[in-house]
């Protein structure tokens, strides 16, 4: 990794460092800003998925959810449309943030393009840069968020959710997602969401 790719990723990290929320994740963590545990959490998946990825698809990893308290879903009325409408508008700040980054440290308008390609999901799923950031995002919800999530929806409506996220992913992240640890309780959902 370059030095130019090095500060434009510290660059978003300082910008995700300014998260008034706080994630605790393990036993033993320390709290740190949400988003940047995500991003790193995200890139770590990205990494895992892509031995070797390219420059805009490490950036899009790290710039997928930057500054994204910014926009709240409260903004927002408690609607299927407005839903869309919230991570519409989300995604176009990622990507609108992401880019001023790079351009700032020197990127050319091409692969801030691209990048931005990535943040917005424009090609999926066509993209197979596209399919790892859609994997790598799936892979880190079920990994860090599917627990608190099963705990508080209705259990049909959580089944519904993993019939949704499953097909969205590779059969390779489909495979790693099986050796991730589960309790019971996640275990039986997703048995009834895919069958045993």
């Amino acid at each position: 990794m370059d030095s130019k790719t090095r500060h434009t990723l510290n660059a978003i990290d300082d910008a995700n460092r300014n998260d008034p929320r706080v994630w605790t994740y393990g036993a033993e963590g320390e709290p740190e800003p949400y988003e940047l545990v995500y991003s790193k959490k995200l890139y770590a998946w990205v990494e895992a998925l892509c031995p070797d990825p390219s420059e805009e698809l490490i950036l899009a990893a790290r710039g997928l959810h930057i500054e994204r308290w910014k926009i709240p879903r409260s903004d927002y009325p408690m609607t299927r449309k407005s839903y869309h409408d919230w991570r519409d508008a989300l995604r176009k700040l990622h990507a609108d943030r992401a880019g001023e980054i790079m351009r700032e440290t020197g990127y050319e308008a091409g692969t801030v393009h691209r990048t931005q390609e990535l943040i917005l999901r424009s090609t999926y799923p066509d993209d197979p840069e596209s399919r790892i950031i859609e994997d790598a995002v799936s892979l880190l919800f079920l990994e860090t968020q599917f627990t608190e999530l099963a705990e508080k929806t209705e259990r049909k409506k959580m089944t519904r959710i993993l019939r949704r996220v499953w097909p969205k992913m590779t059969v390779k992240a489909q495979e790693a997602a099986l050796q991730l640890n589960y309790t019971d309780f996640e275990k039986s959902l997703l048995e009834e969401a895919l069958g045993s």
